[in-house]
């Protein structure tokens, strides 16, 4: 006989295999889930280690008891009702129970129960199978928090926007009123004058219709003046839809007619055809008129600011270009931080390009500084072009 050892023989008996191979996949199981086995009625008859050791429980405390010894009670009625209407006739039921251990602590199990049927086809017996969950119910309550904090802050962000963008407004309607009370005088004399005349009986009765048809075309000239300036500095909800660049320009043009004139300056309006942008009309006007104040203050007398819009691709470029002297490289990086300004002190409020960066980026779009076709500077609101029925996300 050999001294050296023989190697165990193989099991010629085929149920010898199976068995060996139905306890791994059991050592398997229970290193891996809760299983639980009860009777038709739901009480437990047999339990796995794993189950003992997630619940806190020894098998003489859960053998002969239902699982209301684990039952969390933060679950309905109605979530149990569905699950033995399921699995009583006979089908398998899926889902996530919250447990509750025996020191009084919770955990989550994904559950499925699996019903075995008699000769009859009923069943006579259930497995289930539970698969502990806790960490991950508790990463996506973490998840679902941060989510609702990260929402808490976007308002935030959101009433503060709306509140810097009202303030810009306010300090442009200042920068504004010099023009408008300049346009407004205009009129307002001849209205005067008219109504002085009609008073006082001085006008001939064939000219009298001519008189009154100056005082209607003065006061309806005031009249849109200031509903043109109230529009502008009234605050309104935001909003998202098809914005065209000609009824942007439209409304600037209105809004700062006044400051031009008084300036003595003019706007050009660049031929396009450039699509609609998908945008806040409110908001995209306000940072216009924002773009074009600073490209007044930029220009020289008589000096020119131009409005274009144009098309690349999926985005609209609004541009304001102006014949001033420019950005001067070393600064350009900084136009747009906060209170950072160019002017002298107590003329602005140093936000108003940050404002319209904001207000870019909101709607998806980018800001860009260049030169204008007169050597002045031109800034570009690069904005997402409207695509029917798809607002922004």
């Amino acid at each position: 006989m050999s001294d050296q050892q023989s190697p165990p023989m193989a099991c010629a008996d085929p149920n010898c295999e199976v068995a060996a191979r139905l306890r791994d996949l059991q050592r398997a199981l229970d290193e891996a889930c809760v299983v639980v086995w009860t009777d038709a009625a739901g009480v437990i008859t047999e339990v796995n280690d794993h189950f003992c050791r997630l619940s806190g429980y020894g098998r003489d405390e859960l053998i002969g008891r239902t699982h209301a010894q684990v039952n969390s009670g933060l679950h309905p009625k109605a979530l149990f009702q569905d699950m033995w209407g399921t699995i009583s006739g006979g089908k398998v039921w899926r889902g996530e129970l919250c447990n509750r251990r025996k020191d009084g602590s919770l955990y989550w199990t994904h559950t499925v129960i699996v019903p075995f049927l008699d000769a009859a086809g009923r069943p006579d017996r259930y497995l289930a199978i539970r698969r502990d969950i806790t960490e991950r119910k508790r990463a996506e309550d973490e998840l679902a928090r941060a989510v609702r904090r990260l929402e808490d802050v976007n308002d935030q962000l959101a009433g503060e926007q709306a509140r810097l963008i009202q303030a810009e407004k306010l300090s442009s309607v200042a920068l504004l009123a010099g023009g408008v009370a300049h346009e407004i005088n205009n009129p307002l004399g001849g209205v005067m004058a008219c109504v002085h005349a009609l008073r006082h009986d001085k006008v001939p009765e064939g000219r009298r219709a001519t008189y009154f048809d100056t005082v209607v075309d003065g006061l309806e000239r005031i009249r849109s003046i200031v509903s043109a300036l109230t529009r502008y500095a009234q605050p309104a909800p935001p909003s998202s839809g098809a914005v065209y660049p000609s009824d942007l320009f439209d409304e600037v043009l209105e809004v700062i007619g006044p400051t031009v004139k008084q300036r003595r300056l003019s706007v050009l309006r660049q031929p396009g055809d450039a699509p609609p942008v998908d945008g806040d009309h409110g908001q995209l006007v306000h940072a216009l008129v924002s773009v074009t104040l600073n490209a007044l203050d930029a220009s020289p007398a008589r000096g020119t600011v131009s409005f274009e819009a144009v098309a690349d691709g999926d985005l609209v470029g609004l541009r304001v270009s102006d014949q001033g002297p420019g950005i001067a490289a070393d600064i350009v990086d900084r136009v747009c931080d906060p209170f950072f300004s160019t002017k002298a002190e107590g003329e602005g409020t140093g936000l108003g390009l940050s404002v319209v960066l904001g207000v870019v980026r909101a709607h998806g779009g980018r800001l860009q500084f260049g030169h204008g076709p007169g050597g002045g500077a031109a800034v570009t609101l690069w904005l997402p072009a409207w695509r029917s029925g798809a607002g922004r996300g």
